[in-house]
């Protein structure tokens, strides 16, 4: 037992603990959820065509959502590749809900989503593991 413990160890170490796979379709993963003076929901829904589709809401009652630029201030991190959304609608209003999608080639997890200077929060970091 010590022996494949040991084995395991050294394979982990060797490769690494990121897991890449042939993932298509939609995601096994949960919503995270940052709460704040902006509540900040992340849901990776699916991935297929080189497209991975992360859901989003955001929830206020105190600031206006106009201040936040979907396009600067989110990043995807994954397989040590910074991806911004191509897509990055124009959010008005207390309460926005859409999808944001990236460009990869493959999912890899961990997979991070890095969301700079919302209101009251510099950084909001969401991680998934292998699901």
């Amino acid at each position: 037992m010590r022996n494949m413990t040991v084995f395991v160890l050294l394979l982990l170490f060797v490769f690494g603990c990121t897991t890449k796979g042939n993932i298509e379709g939609v995601l096994p993963l949960g919503e995270k959820v940052s709460s704040g003076a902006v509540s900040v929901g992340l849901l990776p829904e699916s991935y297929g065509n080189g497209l991975l589709s992360v859901g989003y809401t955001l929830d206020t009652h105190s600031v206006e959502l106009s201040a936040i630029n979907l396009h600067e201030q989110v990043t995807l991190y994954m397989d040590g590749k910074e991806v911004k959304p191509f897509n990055s609608p124009f959010l008005s209003g207390h309460h926005a809900e859409g999808v944001l999608e990236f460009r990869i080639d493959d999912v890899v997890f961990p997979l991070r989503i890095v969301v700079l200077d919302v209101p009251d929060a510099a950084v909001r970091e969401f991680v998934w593991g292998v699901p």
